[in-house]
C-alpha cells in the first residue's frame, strides 16, 4: 500500500499530458436484470466524462443481490470516478480502487 501512496503522490506531482488526439462518438447501452427474481441487481455501470476528451465506462459486481450489492458496486464506481476526475491516470485509480476494496475488514461485502 505504501507503494501505491507514492505512485499517487507522484503522479500528483507529475500528472501526464493529454495526446490531443481526435474526438472520439460512441454509444453505450446497459441492460441488467436481478438474480433469482431479486427486484435490484448488485451490478452497477459507469458512463461518465470525467474531463474534456477523458470518458470512464465501468462495471462493478457487487457481489450479490439486492440494495447491499448494489450500494457497494455504486461505491467502487464513484470511488474510481472521484479519482479519474482528480487528474489521476486510469492505471493508478484503478489499483487504488482495488486497494481500498482489499483492505476492508474481511466480513464486509465488497465488489469487484
Amino acid at each position: 500500500m505504501s507503494t501505491l501512496v507514492l505512485e499517487m503522490a507522484d503522479e500528483a506531482t507529475h500528472p501526464l499530458k493529454a495526446s490531443g488526439a481526435g474526438r472520439l462518438a460512441f454509444s453505450v447501452g446497459v441492460a441488467k436484470r436481478a438474480r433469482g427474481g431479486a427486484e435490484v441487481s448488485g451490478d452497477t455501470h459507469l458512463v461518465q466524462e470525467v474531463t474534456p476528451g477523458r470518458v470512464a465506462i465501468g462495471l462493478s459486481d457487487g457481489m450479490g443481490v439486492g440494495p447491499d450489492a448494489a450500494w457497494e458496486s455504486q461505491a467502487a464506481l464513484s470511488l474510481l470516478e472521484e479519482m479519474l476526475r482528480a487528474g489521476f491516470s486510469e492505471t493508478l485509480a484503478v489499483r487504488a480502487v482495488n486497494t481500498a476494496l482489499m483492505v476492508r475488514d474481511p466480513g464486509e461485502r465488497f465488489a469487484t
